[in-house]
């Protein structure tokens, strides 16, 4: 690997509460620009976003250590894309031919996401250093770039409202259990979402100012989104269709815009689609029919109650859907025609989407958070009234306070949802330790065999080293020998030093005891 141009992999939980208390310190000090006690108006912006981006370290830093599903997956293969970008895989070689054709969670072409999420953790492992931190980080930057997002999309059409707005999505709790590791789909869901996002921003920014760039610019975040989990990146161009349809339909100049838009994002995502066909044909079919199923069948037992989805947008967004629910009720009566139609637009959108993934068998807590800057949309315009029609000057600002204190219980409250249980945290803990006392010992080309159970990504982890789960039988010690690699055992409880020295053929080759 390349050398490391920073050390970005201190972590403890000092270390989280001191960036915790420096992104706070920050919005405080918006807080008091934006009433006009401290510098300029100019400052409010600016220090809010720097006190989001230091909220958000504070979230990688919580744990030091490898969270179950999805994170030490996503983790593993953004790793191994540093070996080759364009071949996406799980393990970093294939010494035996059976790793080809393994499940998802146990394939060395690994497809069950797309490659630019993992490119961005990647390129964050080279810059910042090969550890957990430096992989988070990208998650980082892609919820600033969802939070900046809001910002311009409020900015746009509700200016009163910008910083509010801005300032809820930064306290929003789910969106910090997904760059922490914690909530699973974690780093893959918080670039989609951030790619959704920055694709209804271009396309407000289009509809705002009718320059033509914002035109590719939604189908290049369209293509981004897309390239990060499939084709439900390409939601903003069923909103701009729906929006044509409505208000737009005999305009040819309009659908024009479109169509350059969808080729834009096709030019982009179709050749990577390809390529993968050709190259990895029965893997890129395997998982293009499993992502299709998860509408159809409950996979993974991702099984819950038709109003999840509903509850979810309580539990983490409750500041944000109250005003958004006061924008549906007066979007009709916005002044601004392109806000009003916007409006309408993402309304219906929403309870489109929401009914979709409600009745879908499989169902995870951001499934529906694609819809997070539509309904951000109609809360800056619920917002937006709120501020403007209170007489009273003093209202405001304690309005403001009231939503802050509000929006950091909420934040407090989500993180504690989450916190992983003591035996857990342990554990891992005792994975990271051993394996990585493990790969100090081992040679390069050793392949480690009977991980405990569903642990092997781990071990490959922190290892460096090809990890198997299984015992491995005598052919396969055969084919690993001829290819140059050395197998070593863990011994444990399910593969005892007994039953490794009654298989002659194991004899040779080295073992370590699993100690915990």
């Amino acid at each position: 690997m390349a050398e490391v141009l920073f050390n970005f992999n201190k972590m403890d939980q000092n270390t989280a509460i001191i960036w915790f208390s420096v992104g706070g310190v920050f919005v405080v000090c918006s807080l008091l620009s934006n009433f006009g006690l401290l510098v300029s108006n100019k400052w409010t912006m600016p220090m809010l976003l720097l006190g989001g981006f230091f909220i958000g370290l504070g979230s990688i830093h919580l744990d030091d250590f490898l969270h179950g599903w999805d994170e030490r997956y996503h983790a593993l293969v953004a790793r191994n894309m540093l070996i080759n970008p364009l071949k996406p895989t799980l393990f970093p070689e294939a010494p035996l031919s059976s790793s080809y054709h393994g499940p998802w969670w146990a394939s060395y072409i690994w497809m069950h996401k797309g490659p630019l999420f993992s490119w961005q953790m990647g390129l964050c492992m080279l810059i910042f250093g090969n550890g957990i931190v430096a992989m988070r980080l990208a998650s980082v930057l892609m919820f600033m770039l969802l939070v900046y997002s809001a910002y311009r999309c409020a900015r746009l059409f509700f200016p009163k409202a910008a910083y509010v707005i801005t300032l809820l999505i930064i306290m929003q709790p789910l969106l910090h259990l997904l760059i922490s590791g914690r909530l699973g789909m974690d780093h893959n869901d918080i670039a989609f979402i951030a790619y959704i996002g920055v694709s209804f921003w271009a396309w407000c920014e289009y509809k705002f100012s009718q320059d033509k760039k914002w035109i590719y610019w939604v189908g290049v975040a369209a293509a981004a989104a897309i390239w990060t989990k499939w084709v439900a990146g390409s939601l903003i161009f069923c909103i701009w269709g729906l929006y044509i349809l409505l208000f737009e339909i005999r305009q040819r100049e309009q659908w024009k815009a479109l169509a350059t838009s969808i080729l834009t994002c096709a030019a982009i995502v179709l050749p990577w689609f390809i390529y993968c066909y050709l190259e990895y044909r029965e893997v890129f079919v395997r998982e293009w029919k499993y992502n299709s199923e998860h509408l159809f069948e409950p996979l993974e037992g991702h099984v819950n109650e038709w109003y999840f989805h509903l509850k979810t947008w309580y539990d983490y967004f409750l500041p944000i859907v109250v005003f958004s629910a006061i924008g549906l009720l007066l979007i009709h009566k916005e002044k601004n025609v392109v806000a009003r139609k916007i409006g309408i637009v993402s309304s219906l959108a929403i309870v489109a989407v929401m009914l979709v993934y409600s009745f879908a068998a499989t169902a995870l807590p951001a499934y529906t958070i694609i819809l997070l800057l539509p309904v951000a949309f109609l809360a800056a315009a619920g917002i937006e009234r709120f501020l403007s029609v209170t007489e009273k000057k003093w209202l405001n600002p304690v309005f403001i306070i009231l939503i802050t204190g509000f929006a950091t219980y909420n934040l407090w409250q989500g993180y504690k949802t989450y916190i992983p249980q003591d035996w857990i945290a342990e554990h891992q803990l005792h994975m990271k330790e051993f394996y990585s006392e493990v790969g100090d010992k081992l040679p390069e080309n050793a392949v480690i065999f009977n991980t405990p159970e569903m642990e092997f990504i781990e071990a490959m982890y922190y290892t460096g080293r090809v990890s198997y789960q299984m015992v491995p039988t005598e052919e396969d010690i055969d084919e690993m020998v001829a290819k140059g690699y050395e197998p070593t055992l863990i011994l444990d409880q399910t593969f005892t030093r007994e039953e490794f020295n009654e298989k002659d053929y194991l004899r040779p080759f080295q073992t370590f005891e699993w100690p915990y």
